[in-house]
């Protein structure tokens, strides 16, 4: 029975030969070539890409062609191999190297069998995968990009630091080109050194249920902080006064920078280019990274044109090691200059009364910064044509005012009129001030005196005049009685 069947089978099997030629019917062709490459999707750390096949024409030569991400045309690769006695691509001698770095996204690779133009014999699809740049900074934004992908498929893409803690993950889904991107901005405290990504998946470009994963790295260093300066010094400042000078520190992405490392003082102020003494700086403006340092210039400071706020290489850490200026910088140069005391006197007189009023003068002597001057020497210098007298002042603890009591005696008579009143007024360290005021000395009680004699002058010739002719008119009458 079953010799009976197989001969039935080959009879039919001959028959149906006899009737295909017998029609002119084409036999049916070959199975159409295949190529694949040993991964659908590789890091950008890989140097090659190692390319299979079958169904191809044997002993024949061909030439692979591939087409980059981003671009529209495929190039020849200057990669041949001869087709094995069975059509096959002699695995794993075929091999095709990238860039380096190689472009992200998904290729296409194909087989002709000519240098010149590409036949597209046979072609299949990859996808390098990892950062668009190896190295980056703190507060820098990494960029994944990954291709070879099953368009519409959902991507996982993990972030794990040097100690292999995963930090983050995040999905894409990748577009009708098989490519996805994300991005990722690394933390300003960010662990320092190799950091991996991995990007993982169901579904690559030339098959919807295969699986996918590529893992790649980057490297992360401290943030390179950009220190710029905001505001200059001015030009001259006193004695006491508070020399300023402002900065703008932001990170590589310019964000601002809004913390410091904790008892740092980043900035000298220098003199003639030797520095003399170490600043903190302060931040005034959290939204822009605005940050100042401060002098206050001592009221013993050394004169001279030649201060400058000077900036040493990598002084500024922001706490987390992220430091500046990159190189060492100064600011324009400022000029110290003697302070000048403020003086001031409280509501002085104008006019004064020899003998009934004394000069009473209450002044205050403060420096630039408003600080008192108690430790000095004050003086009031009285002139009036070519008199010319000093007096000394003295500090008042309680009241912090420099006071003194200078009577209008008799002997002022001889220096009657407009009086010059300057207060002058020097620290050991040859800081001063002066002010000036007129006074009026005036001998008003004199004049009062004169006025009362006259009066009583007056009175008195009346009185003597109506005596004397009291005195003629009895006498007359006397003579005239019998």
């Amino acid at each position: 029975m079953a010799y009976t069947y197989k001969y039935f089978i080959i009879v039919a099997s001959i028959l149906s030969a006899a009737t295909i030629c017998s029609l002119n019917i084409a036999p049916i062709s070959a199975a159409a070539a295949v190529i694949d490459t040993d991964s659908p999707v590789y890091s950008n750390l890989a140097r090659e890409v190692m390319v299979s096949g079958y169904g191809l024409q044997p002993s024949q030569t061909y030439f692979l062609w591939l087409r980059k991400p981003g671009l529209r045309n495929s190039s020849y690769t200057g990669v041949s191999f001869v087709a094995t006695s069975t059509g096959g691509i002699p695995y794993p001698n075929v091999k095709i190297a990238l860039d380096v770095p190689p472009a992200l996204g998904t290729y296409t690779l194909t087989i002709s069998s000519s240098t010149s133009f590409d036949s597209g014999s046979a072609k299949c699809h990859f996808g390098v995968f990892g950062s668009t740049r190896a190295l980056y900074q703190r507060r820098e934004t990494v960029k994944f990009v990954g291709g070879g992908l099953l368009p519409g498929s959902t991507i996982r893409v993990d972030i794990r630091n040097p100690a292999d803690v995963l930090v983050g993950n995040v999905t894409a889904i990748a577009n009708d080109a098989g490519e996805f991107e994300h991005s990722w901005q690394i933390p300003n405290n960010a662990q320092i050194g190799t950091w991996t990504i991995s990007a993982g998946g169901t579904g690559t470009y030339d098959n919807s249920l295969e699986k996918h994963r590529a893992d790649s790295q980057f490297g992360v260093t401290e943030a390179s902080l950009t220190m710029s300066i905001h505001q200059q010094p001015l030009a001259l400042y006193q004695r006491t006064e508070t020399a300023r000078i402002a900065f703008v520190i932001r990170y590589p992405d310019q964000s601002p920078v809004t913390t410091i490392k904790q008892g740092s003082r980043p900035v000298l102020i220098s003199r003639a280019g030797i520095g003399i003494q170490s600043l903190p700086l302060a931040l005034i403006d959290s939204m822009n990274g605005i940050w100042v340092a401060e002098y206050v210039v001592p009221k013993n400071e050394t004169l001279g044109r030649n201060f400058t706020f000077t900036i040493p290489a990598g002084s500024f850490d922001d706490g987390y090691g992220n430091k500046a200026p990159s190189t060492a910088s100064a600011s324009s140069p400022f000029e110290v200059a003697s302070a000048q005391l403020k003086i001031s006197m409280l509501s002085p007189k104008q006019t004064y009364e020899i003998l009934f009023d004394s000069v009473n003068l209450t002044v205050t002597v403060r420096y630039p910064d408003g600080s008192d001057l108690r430790d000095g020497n004050v003086l009031a210098i009285f002139e009036s044509g070519a008199w010319r007298e000093l007096r000394p002042l003295i500090f008042q603890e309680k009241s912090r005012c420099w006071t003194l009591t200078q009577p209008l005696t008799i002997t002022e008579l001889l220096r009657i009129g407009t009086w010059n009143i300057t207060v002058v007024a020097e620290d050991a360290d040859r800081n001063t001030g002066a002010i000036s005021i007129e006074a009026n000395v005036r001998p008003i009680w004199l004049l009062v005196v004169a006025a009362t004699l006259s009066i009583l002058a007056l009175v008195v010739a009346k009185w003597i005049s109506e005596e004397a002719v009291l005195r003629r008119f009895i006498g007359r009458n006397a003579r005239d009685k019998p």
